[in-house]
């Protein structure tokens, strides 16, 4: 199994057996490769270009028309490493406690600063992951929470979400919030896109310090990561 590609910032590639599945963010969309076209993008994901056969630059030319692949091509290809989602454990238990009410408050601030975002046709998939990307840059320059303080603050932030929204099939949502929140307290938890085939679905998640936060092990364990912000 080979790593995730990011060919640029707008588009991120991972082969799972021998189907490729493409995720551009400005488009907010994955495409999924089989065949002669996994094949082509295998070429074209080497970094190569010099070396295509006429088929795969003819593909390529197609993947540049529909806005898919950048143009012009980056020089080299980016190789990111979020790690497989089986690496991770789950969050580890933490004795019970009221919620304060200054955590109650930053999670409020947060939902109403967010919720328009939970209809996707109100959001933007490439500036949201720029928004994280920032949230998180200010998070290191703050002091770095211990583990046992981000998994209670997980605990709270999950005691709270029934109160404000549905937790059913609201994994892109439940995750930019958990990602904002917890950035707040200088943590820098990880935003990670994950996708299977046959049939073909794509899921969301956050970890932190190798935890998974708003999952288990075994919701994950079968989606192959394509993009970690």
């Amino acid at each position: 199994m080979t790593d995730p590609v990011s060919l640029s910032d707008s588009l991120h590639a991972c082969l799972i057996g021998d189907t490729w599945v493409l995720l551009q963010t400005v488009q907010d969309r994955y495409f999924v490769l089989t065949g002669h076209q996994a094949r082509w993008f295998s070429e074209i994901a080497a970094g190569t270009p010099r070396a295509l056969c006429p088929q795969a630059a003819a593909f390529e030319e197609r993947l540049c028309a529909r806005g898919i692949l950048p143009r012009p091509l980056p020089a080299g290809h980016q190789i990111a490493e979020p790690g497989e989602a089986g690496s991770f454990e789950n969050l580890p238990e933490t004795p019970g406690a009221p919620i304060r009410l200054q955590d109650a408050a930053l999670f409020t601030r947060t939902f109403l600063a967010l919720c328009h975002l939970q209809d996707p046709k109100r959001r933007r998939l490439d500036r949201l992951l720029a928004s994280a990307r920032r949230w998180k840059d200010g998070a290191r320059r703050r002091r770095r929470a211990e583990t046992a303080n981000t998994a209670c603050l997980t605990r709270t932030f999950h005691a709270l979400t029934p109160w404000f929204f549905s937790s059913h099939d609201a994994c892109f949502f439940r995750s930019l919030m958990l990602v904002r929140f917890l950035s707040r307290y200088g943590i820098a938890a990880d935003w990670t896109f994950g996708v299977r085939v046959s049939p073909f679905r794509a899921h969301c998640w956050v970890t932190c310090e190798g935890y998974l936060l708003t999952e288990d092990r075994d919701s994950v364990a079968g989606y192959r990561p394509i993009l970690t912000v």
